[in-house]
């Protein structure tokens, strides 16, 4: 998924901060609300209808990025340690509180 990180900025600076720090829950609960309503329900939801709402989350997710200035640098190490956890690959658990430091660190 490619959202170019100067529109993202675009979109925050028309609208504001506040409104979309707003947006992005609205958009983030609206899917929420759509896999649980297709995993705990009968009538399945569209995928048309679920692949609207990733789609806006993505572009929501790279208007937070860049109100709270993180780039790939900062995620990634987040990512890669979280996806090792949940794949029961983690060496250590101290890796994460070493990381939140040295990410604290680099914010100055």
């Amino acid at each position: 998924m490619n959202v170019p990180y100067d529109k993202a900025v675009a979109i925050v600076d028309k609208y504001g901060v506040h409104h979309q720090k707003i947006k992005a829950a609205e958009e983030l609960s609206e899917l929420m609300t759509l896999v649980l309503q297709d995993a705990n329900s009968k009538n399945k939801v569209s995928i048309a209808h679920i692949t609207e709402e990733i789609a806006d989350v993505y572009i929501m997710l790279r208007q937070l990025e860049a109100i709270y200035f993180l780039d790939s640098r900062d995620l990634q190490p987040y990512i890669d340690f979280k996806l090792e956890r949940t794949l029961g690959e983690n060496r250590s658990v101290k890796w994460e509180e070493e990381s939140r430091k040295e990410a604290n660190i680099h914010r100055g």
